[in-house]
């Protein structure tokens, strides 16, 4: 029997390698020796069915090497076609019987692509395929609960017998807060700047399960002044939000607008936050504010100035219904008044005490000005008091103990220019990012507003920072051109490139020599960065 097995091997290099592999693995099995024990060949022939997965053995007696392995190649294939012994009995082998043929088994050269390793052996553990992770994928434990937001924390119960967690608020299909169309907002027309206007919103709960309002906030410049719902005797009682409102209950909010720094068209909203599905309601004031008291006009401009200039520019200031009113400059919030500006305020037919309804207030600019820009806010207090709840008040007092009432002011915005002898203009010259050997050229215009000088004289030195030496000077060149019909010139600085390997940044200063007694030098300060290429 084992010389047979052995010629076995000889003709196997002519067969398919998947053929050749499952006939190796049968001819290794351990042969049957003719000296087996007289029990196993009597349970065997006993037993029809046969006890393993093992094919049945074909009579192979007379045939050749070659014909006796095709016929059990043969039998070997239509064990394999009944199922490979998944509908047979599953018994335990014997000592001297092999495990039957596993599909699943990793034989020698053989790669699964996709299956995970099996052992080979029925019955024996597979290990599962390592599964792939989904970046930002939230891990999951399995049978633990979901952790609650505020875990262990106490509910936040509101005293009363309809006292609810602050959880009751969530939305609910069957609650509903019902306003009447057009009954959102309200208009109060024409009013006066510090009044205080109150509205109060009628609303209800029309839903067939309770309302709760969760929170009631309103914008700036409106004051919600209380929230209300009816009792079962339809009288109206302070709502403490979160509590239930019964359906069928008329609901009350109660907003005021300030109008103290108000004017014209005016618009404040209050935020109704609810468990109806909608969840937010908006309710709106609308008011067109009319100032008491106005200024025309309520900015002036007087431009470029040259130092011996001298202006005038008049504000006229009136108040809105011809209320009589004594004015005067406030000085505690006005900026500084710039060197060479004046006010002169009077009134116009005033009364015998100095009020009116009309006041004049005269602007006078140089001609003792100084460079630079000319801005100054003119602030101007009635000695009327405005309109104000004691609640606002004592807020006022909580900062300042002796803080007055407010009154009634009004305002106007001065501002200009006041040029030198000489005006130059951008002031600084960006070079932006530049690589080693880019050209960059910048400009900027220098004029003179001196009738008696022409700058027909200017040169050009470039200094480092602080007047040190500038290390890169010689890549760097200057021009000054005149402008025709114009008494100015146009200074252009032109980077020429900086070496190979320059890197980092760069600053100076353009000192531009205009030979004006009053004003020889204008400086101008430039800067930027130079990076090398990335070599690959």
């Amino acid at each position: 029997m084992n010389t047979n097995r052995h010629r076995l091997i000889r003709p196997l290099g002519t067969l398919p390698a998947g053929v050749s592999a499952l006939l190796l693995a049968f001819a290794c099995a351990p042969a049957e020796d003719s000296s087996t024990d007289s029990t196993s060949s009597d349970t065997a022939q006993a037993d029809p069915t046969p006890t393993s997965d093992v094919a049945a053995q074909p009579n192979t007696k007379g045939m050749s090497p070659e014909e006796a392995a095709i016929a059990k190649k043969k039998a070997m294939a239509e064990s394999m076609m009944a199922g490979n012994g998944a509908n047979r009995p599953q018994t335990k082998p014997t000592a001297n019987v092999r495990p039957a043929y596993d599909p699943n088994e990793e034989l020698p050269g053989q790669e699964v692509r996709g299956v995970p390793k099996s052992t080979g052996i029925k019955g024996a553990s597979v290990t599962p395929p390592k599964p792939r992770r989904i970046p930002n994928a939230r891990r999951v434990q399995p049978n633990k609960p979901a952790r609650l937001a505020n875990a262990g924390q106490k509910p936040n119960v509101q005293a009363g017998p309809q006292a609810k967690t602050q959880y009751s608020a969530q939305m609910n299909p069957n609650a509903k807060l019902e306003v009447e169309f057009g009954t959102e907002s309200h208009d109060f027309g024409r009013a006066r700047q510090g009044d205080i206007l109150e509205h109060t919103f009628e609303m209800a709960s029309a839903g067939t399960e309770a309302l709760i309002i969760r929170q009631a906030s309103p914008t700036c410049g409106c004051t919600l002044g209380r929230v209300e719902i009816a009792d079962e005797s339809g009288a109206m009682q302070e709502y403490v939000l979160g509590d239930e409102i019964p359906a069928g209950r008329k609901v009350n909010v109660t907003a005021r607008m300030d109008t103290t720094n108000k004017s014209h068209k005016t618009n404040v909203r209050i935020n109704v936050y609810t468990n109806d599905p909608i969840g937010l309601t908006q309710l709106g004031l609308t008011a067109n504010v009319e100032p008491f008291i106005s200024a025309t006009p309520s900015f002036v401009n007087f431009g470029d100035l040259k130092l011996d200039s001298e202006q005038t520019q008049v504000v006229d200031v009136r108040t809105s219904q011809g209320e009589k009113v004594k004015l005067s400059i406030d000085d505690t919030r006005a900026v500084n008044k710039p060197q060479g500006l004046e006010v002169n305020l009077e009134a116009v037919n005033p009364e015998a005490d100095g009020s009116s309804a009309h006041w004049r207030a005269t602007i006078s600019v140089g001609p003792d000005l100084k460079e630079g820009p000319l801005g100054y806010s003119l602030q101007l207090l009635t000695e009327r008091e405005m309109p104000v709840t004691e609640e606002e008040l004592a807020k006022l007092r909580q900062k300042d103990p002796n803080a007055p009432k407010p009154r009634y002011r009004v305002s106007a915005n001065v501002t200009g220019r006041v040029l030198g002898v000489l005006s130059y203009s951008p002031s600084f010259l960006s070079m932006g990012l530049v690589q080693p050997g880019l050209r960059v050229p910048r400009t900027m215009k220098l004029t003179s507003h001196d009738p008696n000088f022409k700058l027909d004289n200017v040169s050009v030195e470039l200094r480092g920072e602080q007047g040190a030496e500038f290390v890169w000077k010689d890549h760097f060149t200057t021009e000054v051109k005149p402008l025709e019909g114009e008494a100015a010139v146009e200074v252009t600085l032109t980077l020429e490139g900086l070496p190979e390997g320059s890197d980092g940044s760069f600053r100076g200063e353009m000192v531009i020599k205009t030979g004006h007694p009053d004003k020889p030098e204008v400086p101008v300060r430039f800067s930027g960065v130079c990076r090398s290429p990335i070599k690959k």
